[in-house]
């Protein structure tokens, strides 16, 4: 099963800084609830999403 991930809900674009094992390992997560910026766009919003093309960074989560 694949690590989730944050997608960026402006431009798209996959941030794999960070990873959790579920949504619900995310939840309460320090780096989950910490602001969040998109490197792309500067959008502040995301969605997490299954890493499906991923292994790009280590699982924090």
């Amino acid at each position: 099963m694949a690590d989730m991930v944050r997608k960026c809900t402006q431009c798209g674009a996959v941030d794999r800084r960070f990873s959790w094992k579920s949504i619900a390992d995310a939840s309460g997560d320090a780096e989950y609830e910490r602001p969040w910026t998109c490197s792309s766009c500067a959008w502040t919003e995301f969605e997490l999403v299954s890493d499906e093309g991923g292994g790009a960074a280590p699982s924090q989560g």
